[in-house]
């Protein structure tokens, strides 16, 4: 009879993306982490994202390490930091109840094969399937984000407070999941050039016969947001989940007001 690989041991335990340790569990994972720093120990959990393929691999030359986030437990969920909104940090909901924040550098590696010998409780704790989606689009979007004009980027940085403000529409809608920009032209311009802009606002949800009022909120406040010389924008609209089709995504890029503030060192 053959020998069980590693895989075929694991696949017989409960060790899947989206686990969440706590305690002595997770403090077991902790000591076999391939690397040591500082904030590892002020991590109130582990949170599993390595792809369940890989976890279950056959070999350990192919697939050597699992990955976790160390997370820290907040209060309340930050809605500028829900839904990815951040490249560097984000805020979950695991368990229904329980608020958790990841820092995308917060990560260590333990071997594989040490899973076999830290047993877990058989209905582990798991960051929901929802969330989960959610975390995988946020570690992806941190190589994968887009990028817009550098002139483009310059004019939206010349916005007072940009930071503040966005942040307050956010905690103003917590229902905002994203803004897309389609710009034109999508290229540098000249200094006497302008570029013309239009918003897409992602709402969580579906639409319903009393949302209008919601998108008009959203559009009017965004509009006096974004309102600055060289940017003549020509539409701000909302849209839930259920209407944003394909097609409009080819055209429309997520725009991720942190990439200004970083790249250009920009105090918004």
């Amino acid at each position: 009879m053959n020998k069980p690989s590693l895989g075929d041991i694991l696949r017989k335990t409960k060790w899947r993306q989206g686990v969440v340790l706590e305690g002595v569990q997770k403090e077991k994972v902790l000591a076999n982490a391939t690397e040591s720093y500082p904030w590892m120990n002020d991590a109130d959990a582990l949170v599993l994202f390595s792809h369940d393929c890989d976890l279950l691999n056959h070999s350990l030359e192919n697939e050597p390490f699992a990955e976790f986030f160390c997370a820290k437990y907040v209060d309340n969920r930050d809605p500028s930091l829900a839904y990815g909104k951040n490249p560097r940090k984000i805020h979950l909901v695991v368990d229904g109840s329980k608020n958790v924040c990841l820092l995308f550098n917060h990560r260590i590696r333990i071997n594989r094969a040490c899973l076999i010998g830290l047993p877990l409780d058989a209905d582990p704790l798991r960051v929901s399937e929802v969330e989960l989606r959610t975390l995988l689009s946020w570690v992806s979007k941190k190589y994968s984000r887009s990028a817009f004009p550098d002139a483009f980027n310059v004019q939206l940085g010349k916005i007072p407070e940009l930071d503040k403000k966005l942040r307050n529409l956010n905690i103003a809608y917590p229902a905002i999941k994203a803004i897309f920009f389609c710009l034109s032209p999508n290229t540098e311009i000249g200094d006497e050039q302008s570029y013309s802009l239009q918003v897409k606002v992602l709402l969580e949800g579906k639409s319903s016969d009393t949302c209008e009022e919601l998108k008009s909120g959203i559009e009017e406040r965004l509009e006096q947001i974004l309102s600055v010389d060289r940017i003549i924008i020509n539409d701000i609209t909302c849209e839930f989940e259920n209407e944003m089709t394909l097609l409009e995504l080819a055209y429309f890029k997520v725009w991720d007001m942190d990439y200004i503030s970083r790249r250009y060192g920009f105090a918004l």
